[in-house]
């Protein structure tokens, strides 16, 4: 079944056509084994052109599995976003195994405070925290963040398959450095609430949804905080991710019209 990459902290773009679709359509087509960067697709990828859309998607070829992302840029994402595959850091499930195992069951909930803190960190690039100083009067900067709520932070981040919210120990999400954090609050939702809202948003949140500007771990945050009923995020958190995001849909849609334009022409 083709991904369906999403734009946007709630919206969508179209789906990608189905495979018998997308058959016909390719008939005309070669098909690029380069990405948009210009390097090489990896092993078994291939880029195609979608009529309908006005924009490329790619195939990997072995599963039938379509993407809107290009997979020659992952490596970024994940060094940006993604959490190392060590003991370090839960599932949403695995977490929740951690604490029905620490109160023996479900059996009482405990009497823990529902405080919600964002914490804020520098993306691990070199520079970066000096950049996120200087640019700190202009409030940008390129940050991660996550929830703490009852003892766990909650982020989200991009992997191949399966769901990118995960949880690690609270100020502790390497490899980025920890800057600061801010109070949003005080949740009136149980340990047991949390989780099912949780578990609530995971189909939403596929790794593989992952966008460095449009759904990342800052608009995760911006939806968590509103399912658990405290304060949004600052402003200042996604606002570099935010302008970066509208320069490239105007880019976007100026290079369409360029295309459409010659198309017109070449009509005639």
């Amino acid at each position: 079944r083709p991904v369906q990459a999403t734009k946007g902290y709630g919206g969508g773009r179209e789906a990608l056509p189905g495979r018998g679709e997308r058959c016909m359509r390719r008939r005309r087509q070669r098909p690029f084994r380069t990405g948009s960067t210009g390097r090489a697709l990896p092993e078994g990828w291939l880029r195609w052109w979608d009529e309908s859309s006005r924009q490329w998607y790619y195939e990997e070829v072995s599963s039938g599995r379509c993407t809107w992302q290009d997979p020659t840029r992952r490596r970024l994402w994940r060094w940006a976003e993604a959490p190392p595959g060590d003991e370090e850091y839960e599932s949403i499930e695995g977490s929740f195994a951690a604490w029905c195992a620490e109160r023996d069951g479900l059996e009482g909930e405990g009497s823990r405070s529902g405080d919600a803190t964002l914490h804020v960190y520098d993306v691990k690039f070199r520079g970066v925290r000096v950049l996120n100083s200087v640019f700190a009067p202009l409030r940008l900067g390129a940050f991660h963040t996550g929830i703490e709520v009852y003892g766990r932070e909650w982020s989200f981040g991009a992997s191949t398959d399966g769901c990118g919210v995960f949880a690690c120990a609270p100020t502790r999400c390497g490899p980025h450095d920890f800057r600061c954090s801010v109070r949003l609050g005080t949740t009136a939702k149980s340990e047991l609430d949390v989780f099912n809202l949780l578990l609530n948003l995971a189909p939403l949140w596929g790794g593989d949804t992952y966008d460095l500007l449009r759904k990342n771990c800052n608009s995760f945050c911006i939806v968590l905080a509103a399912a658990l009923d405290v304060g949004p995020p600052p402003d200042w958190i996604h606002a570099l991710a935010d302008t970066a995001a509208n320069i490239d849909d105007r880019a976007r849609r100026a290079t369409r019209s360029v295309l459409d334009s010659r198309r017109g022409s070449a009509a005639f």
